[in-house]
């Protein structure tokens, strides 16, 4: 798995292949949906790295905590 955030870093991360996911949208509305495949993989990327969970952690502003080949 990769990330745009962080080019050139590739990792193995085991991924469910079905997930259910609720939020709540920008205008308030409680929503829920099931995701497989290809699109539960990216939902779960997406979370994680909303969440700030990477193989690197969260990176600062200065750039602490990305890996070393990233700039």
């Amino acid at each position: 798995e990769a990330c745009l955030s962080i080019p050139g870093v590739v990792a193995d991360v085991a991924r469910a292949a079905e997930v259910r996911m609720r939020w709540t949208a920008v205008d308030g509305t409680l929503r829920e949906e099931s995701f497989t495949g290809f699109a539960s993989v990216c939902a779960q990327h997406e979370l994680d790295q909303n969440a700030c969970i990477s193989s690197s952690g969260c990176p600062s502003s200065t750039g602490e905590g990305l890996p070393n080949n990233y700039y």
